[in-house]
């Protein structure tokens, strides 16, 4: 974003012509009121990127890196997506832009693997958002278990979950940045990340995330999501 500023500004050589993905968009000033709103930082005590390193080079650790994809800044809606570094493997749900809606969310999907024997992570990674504050509520049961445990990155550092960033390039083939999230229904989303998790990865020696997946867990995630394997000849990434 650094670089995109600096040739909008003019200091290189190079322009926004050269750069086919800036010119596709309209440029939007973001005015200070419409900007997004952080965190209470009472919630980073003992939950912080250095607290989350410790945490996880313990022991073998599973994460899921946590975001939200917006489309208009006037949306009520947002896009919370899933992703597991390891296997690359990436999914989302259409919901409110409130904490207690991606708490409910995320409460339905651990309560779900959980009855299965199927609770495959044990660490959430995230950002400063808002939304994302209740989270902590998540770490223990009724009965005081530990279930798994929620960290957040520095403030400005979305590189350290940069695998679920980058994942979102794949989306924006599809839903535009600056277009409405709030008409997008989910069975679009769960065909989006079928043909995303269909697609081979040089990364993943070959194997597409979907291949990845069962061979770490052991389990299909078709068995907890409504995302389905695409056969390669069907795979479409664009509108």
């Amino acid at each position: 974003s650094t670089l995109r500023r600096y040739i909008d500004r003019q200091y290189l050589d190079c322009r926004n012509i050269d750069l086919p993905q800036t010119v596709r968009f309209p440029y939007t000033k973001t005015s200070p009121n419409t900007r997004r709103k952080r965190i209470n930082i009472e919630f980073l005590v003992n939950r912080t990127y250095q607290d989350y390193q410790d945490y996880s080079h313990s022991t073998n650790r599973t994460i899921l890196q946590l975001d939200t994809v917006i489309g208009s800044i006037k949306d009520t809606k947002c896009l919370l997506t899933l992703y597991e570094p390891h296997t690359k493997f990436q999914w989302g749900y259409i919901t409110h832009k409130t904490a207690s809606s991606v708490n409910h969310v995320l409460s339905d999907l651990v309560q779900t693997l959980q009855t299965n024997h199927q609770l495959f992570f044990d660490c959430l990674l995230t950002d400063n958002g808002a939304e994302f504050q209740s989270l902590p509520q998540l770490e223990t049961t009724d009965e005081g278990e530990i279930l798994l445990r929620v960290f957040y990155c520095d403030p400005y550092s979305s590189f350290q979950k940069g695998g679920c960033e980058r994942n979102h390039s794949l989306i924006r083939y599809v839903i535009r940045k600056g277009e409405s999230l709030d008409f997008v229904s989910q069975d679009e989303v769960n065909e989006l990340f079928s043909h995303i998790n269909s697609q081979k990865r040089k990364s993943l020696s070959g194997k597409t995330p979907f291949q990845a997946f069962f061979e770490r867990f052991h389990f299909f995630p078709s068995d907890f999501i409504p995302v389905f394997e695409v056969q390669p000849s069907k795979i479409k990434l664009k509108k």
